[in-house]
């Protein structure tokens, strides 16, 4: 015991200890999946930006415009350092649960 009254003063190994410990271990995975997700999400970006930018005018390139179109309107694509609003958030979700139930649907045929 420190003899303080924040976290400093939390003795080591007691309970209070470990769960600080797993939330700061929590906090610390959270922000290395936030900067994977980060990186992914750059890279596709630039991806969709040089294959639309190749001037082929194949299936890539006509894909990857409709990406970049996505990209331009769809703001769940954006990285933040807050949560996402709830309307983006139920446009991923409506948007992965309408594509889900089609391609259901297609394989029932």
């Amino acid at each position: 015991d420190l003899g303080g009254t924040g976290p400093e003063s939390v003795r080591f190994g007691s309970d209070e200890w470990h769960s600080l410990h797993v939330r700061l271990g929590e906090r610390q995975s959270l922000e290395a999946l936030g900067g994977l997700a980060s990186s992914g999400m750059r890279r596709m970006k630039e991806r969709a930006i040089e294959l639309a930018g190749g001037g082929g005018g194949g299936e890539d390139e006509k894909a990857s415009k409709l990406w970049m179109k996505r990209l331009e309107r769809d703001g769940s694509f954006i990285s933040r350092r807050r949560p996402c609003d709830l309307d983006l958030t139920m446009r991923i979700v409506e948007s992965s649960s309408s594509s889900s139930s089609s391609s259901s649907s297609s394989n029932d045929e």
